[in-house]
């Protein structure tokens, strides 16, 4: 093999540890990095559903280390609305996928077909560029009666795009979980969404999907939360979230001008 075709694997492992790792705490962040990354060398629809593998088999790890700590209250309010909203999401990127092209763009001689599935996950990207930019989801506590919404709008996201993480903590940082029952509720929600799209992603998991590319981040991603479960803090990083919105901002630019 050579080292370009093992270049894609050295960036999957390396990107899905240091997610992973540096976000163990906050309940969300892995998803958001991961599926850019696999942007670059897949269709949205292959990355979606190589990042959700990845994802879930991440989030029942984490679900195995903090499980006992699960608030089935909290879970109950918010991941029924959630495996609705998913499924709801999931569903709408084949639905924009089957209506073909959206625009085209031209620079210089080259005509870039824009399809309506990759302008609207861009311009979704783009938006939670923004939000990691300007923090408007930091810190943001959301009553407990809008519980059952925060599960309708972060299953959606997670269906549509894999941005669910964020969404979910600003409504459950208001619940009245301990540290230990936010991590575990917000570990559990995230794995129950991540089945409800996979099973929607179904159709690009039997002969396209990349299994060697997600045995790879699966695996760093679990090293990385094993990592993170004994030695981070609940910090603010607000380097990684730069980072995180300047390459989300990037592709889903790439995106909307056809160049992915």
């Amino acid at each position: 093999m050579e080292l370009m075709d093992l270049l894609p694997y050295c960036i999957i492992a390396i990107v899905a540890f240091l997610a992973a790792l540096s976000t163990f705490f906050s309940g969300f962040g892995l998803g958001t990095v991961l599926f850019p990354v696999f942007a670059f060398f897949f269709i949205p629809e292959i990355a979606l559903a190589t990042t959700a593998i990845v994802h879930l088999i991440n989030g029942v790890f984490k679900v195995v280390l903090t499980g006992k700590n699960i608030n089935w209250s909290i879970f109950y309010r918010f991941g029924l609305f959630a495996i609705f909203g998913s499924a709801i999401g999931a569903y709408l990127v084949y639905v924009l996928g089957d209506l073909g092209t959206f625009y085209v763009i031209s620079f210089n001689s080259m005509a870039n077909h824009v399809n309506y599935t990759h302008f609207f996950l861009g311009v979704v990207m783009i938006f939670f560029a923004v939000l990691e930019f300007s923090s408007f989801l930091e810190n943001r506590k959301i009553g407990r009666i809008w519980i059952p919404l925060g599960g309708l709008i972060s299953g959606f996201f997670g269906g549509f795009s894999g941005h669910q993480g964020a969404i979910r903590a600003a409504f459950l940082s208001n619940a009245e979980l301990t540290k230990y029952e936010f991590i575990a509720t917000s570990a559990f929600l995230g794995v129950i969404i991540d089945v409800t799209r996979i099973s929607s992603y179904a159709q690009e998991l039997t002969t396209s999907l990349p299994f060697a590319l997600v045995a790879t981040g699966a695996v760093f991603a679990i090293f990385g939360s094993l990592l993170g479960n004994q030695l981070l803090k609940k910090t603010e990083m607000r380097i990684i979230k730069w980072v995180v919105g300047s390459f989300l901002c990037a592709v889903g630019t790439l995106m909307v001008l056809g160049f992915l």
